[in-house]
């Protein structure tokens, strides 16, 4: 478990450094994101995975153990040791689904709503995927849409934008509230949409720079 813990956390460290860092030369008109980065997420998730099976299997072993020497009932074993593994687990995958974001969410929340087949405490903690889902930091906002509108400052675009406090964060996207700047000086109310791993957009109100350079190119 130790050394899963530290797998996770690397991984975890390197993705965030990807995301908040992007490689030299990244500005206007340059690729989008780091190129690595797609891999470093599955590999974050097979190292967090990973370790979620692994505690499975020594759960499995301590309950065999319980039963042979500790005659423990199965009703025992499901209050004593499985009960608080799948509390366990289920905290894991919630912390995964909202730390890799995009598919991952959808996924759990999917897993989440299986309670046929999925146990009652991991259903329970993944519902939370529905509804409670952390906002992304303002900094990583702020450079996603710099990177995506292809600007070095907020400001050549926005007369404000509130990075603090989104309007709402769901499961592929949060909604920020912002003032887009107007083509001849004046200000256009305009909400924005970052979608998690996934391109910015005007939900209402103006035109991204990009979009008026199309328009202009036509």
């Amino acid at each position: 478990r130790l050394f899963n813990y530290q797998a996770r956390n690397k991984f975890h460290n390197r993705i965030q450094n990807a995301m908040e860092h992007p490689q030299a030369g990244a500005g206007p008109g340059s690729s989008n994101g780091n190129a690595f980065e797609p891999f470093l997420r599955t590999a974050e998730f097979w190292a967090r995975a990973t370790g979620i099976y692994m505690s499975y299997k020594g759960t499995q072993a301590k309950a065999g153990l319980l039963r042979s020497f500790a005659g423990k009932t199965e009703d025992q074993l499901k209050e004593e040791v499985w009960i608080p593994q799948h509390e366990a687990s289920g905290r894991a995958m919630y912390e995964l689904c909202v730390s890799l974001r995009g598919f991952y969410l959808k996924a759990g929340q999917f897993i989440g709503s299986r309670s046929d087949f999925v146990p009652e405490q991991i259903c329970r903690q993944l519902a939370l995927l529905c509804d409670r889902v952390p906002p992304m930091p303002p900094h990583a906002v702020s450079s996603a849409i710099c990177k995506e509108l292809r600007v070095n400052d907020l400001n050549e675009v926005f007369s404000w934008i509130n990075l603090e406090k989104p309007l709402g964060s769901a499961s592929i996207s949060q909604v920020h509230k912002a003032k887009l700047r107007g083509e001849e000086g004046g200000d256009k109310e305009s909400k924005v949409v970052q979608m998690h791993g996934g391109p910015f957009r005007f939900l209402r109100g103006g035109k991204s720079p990009r979009q008026q350079q199309q328009q202009q190119q036509q």
